[in-house]
């Protein structure tokens, strides 16, 4: 009698079969489950024994093959030995990263167990410490080689191995040889001299610092329209001196501060010039030089605003610059003009022209001015820079009835210092800003002034991945030299509004007549924000600002401050953070404030 049998695939609900039915007399058949087609599945359960430290087993549980391969079941045991085997080497090189040197591991499969278990038995030993750390020339060079002290590397005698920590330190020490003359250093070895007996290890880096040089001749390479001269004005090395890293990251940050240049990079030649000089190449992309920017904003207070501008970044290929926008709201009209000379007289010194004309029309006044300036900025160092100049305001202010003319000429000097990782949206670092300025009325009333403003940020990190911010904001201003209803109305000091004491109208913080702001001669602000990213694109703000304007010359801080609180939504853009921010009054003031203020504007409120 003839005989045969099929094979043939099933799916059923529980997974892929594979089943076989063999025609003799009578029908046979059975099926068992595929880890993929064509193979037979063996479900198993992995389990990691003798680690109590969670972060340890946390990363031994990430690099498991077995463990994440198990909803793809091997099909023999064999082949599942052999994946679980695999395991043993990462986890070695694992524990050995946290300082367990002497640990071991091994696995067993128990084909007994339904499913199959697969039990991985670590034996870390003792934690391995540091006892020495050790930087030296490779060979027999006899250089002498400038070296960090032990504890900028962040390594300290008898504190436990961390593999991270050691490369952090690697890095470090190349760096440090890189701002000494040794451009092309690179270490050759990393040896650990154990002490099995107690447990510590002396840690070598031998380095091969390759030759001293100083810095070579430079090329640019894509300049377009911009001048080669503007570009290596931006250089904070000069050929000859010693190599440095730090004026290299430093040129490499002003050029993209230019606003001039999508991409500039940096490098060097890959070999030291027989007479020590280290070619370095500057290869840059232009951006477009034009640019016209819009934006819109809302405030409960004084209805929705909006500002369109434009600029010209390259006007004659030296980074001359021109810019104008305009401004309209429900208490402003206004419209500004500068033109910005780079290299005025010097390298890092600009000469800024500027001209504005504006319809002020807060609450407290109505204001129409017009102002021109000329002034020197100058760039002391990173992040650092001052203003001084000259400027002159024609301006008519009405106040409580009365209309009054001043033409009020100034000095101006700023001075800026933004130590921040990021200008748009700080999660680290300070910014502080301190202006002064004497006035001298020419028309007329002969008044002299002089009016301060001090105004400091801090942002503060919580998290690592800078999730949680705390910033905080503190700012002081003073009016000297003249009585309070001297002074024009529109330079006074006043309080309140989406920039400063959120929750209350904007300049309502000040001293009053009947229910009317008339400004102050003396302020002091303070907020502090507890910032928090929900998603990449949303985050969510809580805020509490408070302070007041004051009749007297300088804070007098025996009066109570007005305080506001509420919280805000921002949506993270690449031009910066859009917010909307919902302040409450905490002092509530009958007749003056609402209960309620509203505010939606781009960028962080500070």
């Amino acid at each position: 009698m003839a005989s045969w049998f099929t094979i043939f695939f099933a799916r059923a609900e529980s997974g892929p079969t594979l089943a076989f039915c063999l025609f003799f007399p009578a029908l046979n058949c059975f099926a068992v489950p595929l880890a993929a087609a064509g193979e037979i599945a063996i479900p198993y359960e992995v389990t990691i024994e003798g680690v109590e430290e969670k972060d340890v087993l946390d990363q031994l549980k990430e690099y498991s093959r077995t463990l994440s391969l198990r909803d793809r079941p091997p099909a023999t045991l064999g082949l599942l030995e052999r994946r679980a085997e695999r395991d043993i080497s990462p986890f070695l090189n694992i524990l050995k990263s946290h300082g367990y040197l002497a640990a071991t591991a091994e696995y067993q499969v128990n084909p007994d167990s339904r499913p199959v278990r697969v039990v991985f038995r670590i034996n870390p030993g003792p934690p391995y410490r540091l006892r020495s750390v050790i930087v030296e020339a490779a060979g027999e060079t006899g250089i002498q080689l400038p070296v960090p002290p032990q504890e900028a590397l962040d390594l300290e005698s008898h504190e436990r191995i961390n593999a991270q920590k050691i490369a952090t330190a690697q890095t470090k020490i190349l760096r440090h040889l890189q701002r000494h003359a040794y451009p092309l250093a690179r270490v050759t070895e990393r040896v650990f001299r154990p002490d099995h007996a107690a447990a510590t290890v002396d840690l070598i880096y031998r380095i091969d610092p390759g030759p001293r040089a100083v810095f070579g001749e430079t090329t640019f390479e894509g300049l377009e329209t911009v001048k080669e001269s503007f570009v290596r004005n931006r250089l904070w090395w000069e050929a000859g001196e010693p190599f440095d890293i730090r004026p290299v990251e430093e040129t490499q940050k002003r050029l993209i501060k230019t606003n001039l240049f999508s991409v500039a990079q940096i490098h060097s030649a890959t070999e030291v010039q027989p007479d020590g000089a280290l070619p370095m190449w500057v290869t840059l992309a232009e951006r477009k030089p034009q640019s016209v920017i819009a934006g819109a904003n809302y405030r409960t207070d004084y209805g929705p605003g909006g500002k369109l501008g434009w600029e010209h970044r390259n006007l004659w290929g030296g980074g001359e610059s021109l810019s104008a926008n305009v401004q309209l709201s429900g208490i402003e009209y206004s419209g500004h003009a500068a033109f910005r000379q780079p290299d005025f007289l010097t390298a890092d010194q600009s000469l800024i022209l500027g001209f504005g004309a504006a319809y002020d029309n807060p609450d407290p006044y109505i204001s129409r001015n017009q102002t021109t300036s000329v002034m020197l900025e100058r760039l002391l160092q990173e992040e650092m820079l001052v203003r001084a100049g000259i400027s002159y305001r024609l301006a008519q202010v009405s106040q409580l009835g009365v209309d009054e003319t001043f033409g009020l000429l100034s000095l101006p000097v700023e001075f800026e210092w933004n130590p921040v990782d990021d200008l748009l949206d700080p999660t680290q670092g300070g910014r502080l800003k301190l202006q002064a300025e004497p006035f001298y009325d020419t028309l007329g009333t002969n008044i002299t002034f002089m009016k301060s403003y001090a105004k400091y940020s801090q942002y503060l990190a919580l998290t690592a991945d800078a999730d949680w911010v705390l910033a905080g904001q503190f700012g002081l201003g003073a009016m000297t030299g003249a009585p309070l209803m001297s002074l024009p109305a529109d330079e006074r000091f006043y309080g309140g509004g989406g920039g400063s004491i959120r929750g209350y109208p904007y300049q309502s913080v000040s001293p009053l007549t009947g229910n009317h702001p008339i400004g102050g001669r003396s302020i002091v602000e303070l907020s502090f924000e507890l910032r928090t990213r929900i998603t990449e694109t949303i985050g969510v703000v809580a805020f509490l600002d408070g302070g007041a304007a004051f009749e007297s010359q300088f804070p007098d801080f025996s009066e109570d401050l007005l305080w506001g609180a509420g919280v805000g939504l921002r949506y993270f853009t690449p031009i910066g953070p859009v917010r909307l921010d919902v302040g409450f009054p905490l002092n509530r003031r009958p007749g003056i404030d609402d209960a309620v203020q509203v505010y939606v504007s781009v960028g962080q409120a500070f």
